[in-house]
């Protein structure tokens, strides 16, 4: 009795708290873009970004740091042409660079810009790896639903077979009619197979962007009967300059590319070392100290500065030119979101409904011999296809639109 107790209470308790917080539904667990969410940080092309991101932090750290000292330590011998006698000596010197401190202060704020711009980066292909991935969620709640349409369809040509079957013994319909019905059975079959093995690829390769921590056999939450709110073009483009992250990491590089053209602009200045130097000699000892200045006899820096100038410029028309590509992309994924939606919503409020009750009105007439089987065929056929329609509409839009607030910066779709 003591064992069935216990037994009891783990069952309960594993059952309050269902592992990795999914829900399931009959066999199959229930995935939400929430647990999808989660799992992001653990792709690698995140984690790659991400141990950028902190290697330009240390690279502040590695700009803002002054030359080391040098220690220098002679030993010898010191001989006497007179007398032939010898002595040790040694001496010690130190040596201390004295660069610009125009050029150390630049390049320290090149490192700060490199920072950023690596900051944003990540925050770019975050905010793509979310755009695809959400994508594809999306795709599969869509197959998943003209699976299940296709799937009802096969079953009600199923019935309907039978129920000609009765009709040719009772003597209301030739054989013919049975021969056809099951023509389309087969075909329905062979259009159901294709969308469970497209459907099947789908979480195959969802779950494998994600290091395989999903079930195999998993679905997604989500309404495919809703449809997104579209931003106005105007307002779009506007978020797109001001937040997406590619457009800030753009401009870091710039910045970047700036200072480190100052930075080569003040080594113009010749270098210096500081320092100073003691010898212990057999008659004497000297110490002192010394300045070495170097002597730009051949080198200006002409060709770093150069160099530093086309890579500012090249920096420059690299924003440039990314912030067109970003505007245009938003224009062309905006007209494809509209055109998607407004397709989608007519397919969803007015096609879809008049093919039901097309569909419905057909097959009701037809078991009452007013019509012929080919017409209960055509509008069945019809209505798949219409159902498929629209809803490929809706992934488009959603696909779409996911496209668009990528465009814009907006990751909290």
């Amino acid at each position: 009795m003591r064992k069935i107790i216990i037994f009891l209470f783990i069952c309960l308790f594993s059952s309050a708290f269902p592992d990795n917080g999914w829900s399931k539904t009959g066999e199959a667990t229930v995935i939400k873009w929430k647990d999808v969410k989660d799992l992001l940080d653990t792709i690698p092309s995140m984690r790659q970004s991400q141990e950028e991101v902190k290697a330009a932090r240390a690279g502040i750290n590695l700009a803002g740091q002054y030359p080391n000292p040098e220690l220098g330590f002679t030993v010898g011998s010191e001989e006497a042409r007179a007398t032939s006698e010898s002595a040790f000596i040694w001496g010690l010197e130190f040596e201390i660079p004295i660069e610009s401190p125009g050029s150390i202060i630049m390049e320290r704020r090149a490192a700060k810009e490199d920072f950023e711009a690596a900051r944003h980066s990540d925050a770019a292909n975050r905010l793509e790896a979310h755009r695809l991935l959400k994508t594809v969620f999306i795709q599969i709640a869509i197959e998943n639903k003209i699976c299940k349409s296709l799937s009802d369809n096969h079953s009600q040509l199923e019935q309907l077979v039978e129920f000609i079957r009765r009709r040719i013994e009772q003597g209301e319909a030739r054989p013919m009619e049975q021969t056809r019905i099951e023509i389309e059975l087969e075909r329905a079959g062979v259009q159901l197979q294709a969308a469970e093995k497209k459907l099947q690829a789908l979480r195959k390769s969802f779950n494998v962007s994600l290091g395989g921590k999903l079930p195999d056999d998993f679905e997604v939450e989500f309404d495919v009967n809703t449809l997104p709110d579209i931003p106005s073009l105007d307002k779009a483009i506007d978020y797109s300059k001001r937040k997406h992250p590619a457009i800030l990491s753009a401009e870091h590089n710039l910045a970047s590319a700036t200072a480190r053209t100052k930075a080569e602009k003040h080594q113009l200045f010749p270098d210096m070392t500081l320092g100073g130097f003691y010898n212990h000699e057999a008659e004497a000892n000297n110490y002192g100290a010394m300045l070495n200045i170097e002597l730009p006899l051949w080198n200006w820096n002409l060709g770093g500065i150069a160099r530093a100038s086309a890579e500012e410029n090249a920096a420059r028309y690299r924003q440039g030119a990314l912030d067109r590509e970003n505007q245009s992309a938003v224009c062309e994924a905006h007209a494809t979101a509209e055109g998607a939606r407004e397709r989608a919503f007519s397919y969803a409020e007015r096609i879809l409904p008049k093919a039901h009750s097309n569909a419905e009105n057909i097959q009701s007439m037809y078991r009452i011999g007013e019509i012929n089987l080919m017409d209960v065929m055509d509008a069945k056929r019809g209505l798949i296809e219409i159902e498929t329609e629209t809803l490929t509409a809706i992934s488009e839009c959603w696909s779409a639109y996911f496209e668009l607030m990528a465009l814009t910066g907006d990751d909290n779709v």
